[in-house]
């Protein structure tokens, strides 16, 4: 059964420069037999508190407005399902301002358009007499337009740009790919997609620009009620419009920080910015790309020394497994291979190893079996012909500032576990086309709570103190409806929230 978010959004006056925005989310969680997965809560013992903090279950405000139990059985009873507000704020803020919206739309989350349209409608009623820009954006970065990234050797994939189950570009990426290809005397070619392509030289710099969307609707004082309607139909149609197909690797923290980086005269004065969302961004920052370099050269033919020995030789293997937005396996597991420079015996790989491993596979893809296989073996030891002085093969040489007095006792030093060293030869290597790439990303920060740091001090420098705010509709521990699969308690994006 597909899960459902409730948005009811309150708005009041606070000043007459001011207004307070209330959030409240109500996930439907599991059947209507058992509401499988979710926790148990009487419906109204801390409503109130939550709320309001005096545990009479209404808001304590100056509207009086209260919260119905809307899935109980009409006696203040539910088994997992209440309205939780999950902040208070005060925004302070003169308008215009705009409200930029991130709201998911993986395949483990669905939005009711009555319940969505209903909090909208009540939203829209209280800022009335502002003027409010609103934006839809999602936690999707990347769609068709990343295919054109993908580097002509091998066809390997910087970016998670599909779905690993259907093939289909994600929806909704916020995000356009662009790449130039020049040749050394600075003339602009085509870039090369298939290895064939490749006939010269040439560098790439690609960057992935951020595609700010028109407003999905304006409010302005004067607007009456059948034009307040029209444009909160607006607003719940753009989000719902978004449908699924979105990445299962959401990074909503990735589109707030593209979206802060914009250039300053395309940035409101102040911003509200609501997340919906029943997933955490547990995203990698480097997984939030904003350029990248690719240098195509041929590689001349040349000479090496090479030496062999018997010996254990060992292979870390795994399977990259593609998941969809619930974890789950779909499609033909991606076999893996890394040599490694020695081993003692074949067994099951240890936690550093599994954790290499997992950092080795594309986003929205798992892990299995991993193991290292340790078999008998031949170890290859080589040293370029134009990095030495003498014939390593016929005794002693120089390879660099180092003095030694045979190929074999070279290669001991640097394989002690092998020896045995012989066959010394003279090899001669064809040439070929070799790639060398590099991805920045848009942040410097290493993980996700220093990345969101990074945006809420971004945010004030460029809106000002108490000019902006974050707010979360999602799933927060004290909920007593736990999340299933494909879902999570938002613990990186509560560090936005302003409290």
């Amino acid at each position: 059964m597909s899960r459902r978010l409730f948005l009811q959004i309150t708005v009041r006056r606070a000043t007459p420069v001011g207004v307070l925005l209330l959030l409240s989310l109500l996930p439907s969680c599991g059947t209507e037999e058992g509401r499988a997965g979710g926790g148990s809560g009487d419906g109204d013992d801390a409503i109130g508190d939550l709320l309001a903090g005096d545990g009479d279950g209404d808001f304590d405000t100056e509207d009086d407005i209260t919260v119905d139990d809307t899935l109980g059985d009409g006696d203040g009873d539910s088994q997992c399902d209440r309205s939780v507000r999950l902040a208070e704020v005060e925004v302070g803020a003169p308008s215009p301002f705009d409200v930029v919206i991130v709201a998911d739309h993986s395949d483990s989350l669905s939005w009711s358009r009555d319940d969505l349209a209903a909090g909208l409608s009540d939203f829209l009623g209280q800022v009335a007499g502002h003027e409010v820009r609103f934006f839809v954006l999602t936690p999707t970065q990347y769609g068709e337009s990343s295919r054109a990234a993908r580097l002509p050797l091998g066809q390997t994939d910087p970016v998670q740009w599909f779905d690993p189950e259907t093939g289909a570009a994600y929806a909704n990426a916020m995000t356009e790919y662009v790449q130039t290809c020049t040749i050394a005397s600075g003339e602009t070619i085509h870039c090369p997609v298939e290895f064939a392509d490749v006939t010269q030289e040439y560098e790439l710099e690609g960057a992935w620009n951020f595609t700010m969307p028109e407003p999905v609707a304006m409010i302005s004082p004067g607007m009456t009620e059948a034009e307040l309607d029209a444009q909160r139909l607006a607003i719940s149609d753009a989000i719902l419009d978004l449908g699924l197909g979105g990445a299962s690797d959401e990074q909503p923290v990735c589109t707030l920080s593209r979206y802060i980086v914009q250039a300053p005269e395309l940035l409101p004065e102040h911003a509200i910015f609501l997340i919906l969302s029943d997933e955490d961004d547990q995203s990698s920052p480097e997984n939030c790309l904003a350029t990248r370099s690719v240098s195509a050269s041929f590689r001349d033919s040349s000479s090496y020394y090479r030496m062999s020995a018997p010996a254990k030789v060992g292979k870390r293997l795994f399977d990259c497994v593609p998941e969809n937005d619930q974890g789950e396996p779909v499609g033909d597991p991606v076999p893996m291979l890394w040599n490694i420079d020695s081993c003692t015996e074949t067994r099951a790989c240890n936690t550093e190893e599994l954790a290499l491993s997992l950092d080795a596979c594309p986003a929205s893809h798992g892990l299995q079996n991993c193991i290292i296989e340790c078999s008998d073996g031949t170890l290859s030891c080589a040293v370029s012909q134009a990095e030495v002085v003498g014939d390593p093969c016929a005794g002693p040489f120089e390879h660099y500032d180092e003095s030694w007095p045979s190929m074999d006792a070279y290669c001991a030093a640097r394989h002690p576990e092998a020896t045995q060293w012989s066959n010394c030869t003279l090899i001669e290597a064809g040439g070929g086309v070799s790639f060398s790439h590099s991805n920045t990303p848009l942040t410097d920060a290493t993980t996700m709570p220093q990345m969101v740091a990074e945006f809420r001090q971004q945010a004030e420098n460029v809106f000002g103190e108490g000019g902006y705010s974050v707010q979360l509709v999602g799933f927060d521990p004290s909920f007593s409806c736990a999340p299933q699969a494909g879902q999570s308690y938002l613990d990186n994006l509560t560090l936005l929230v302003d409290s």
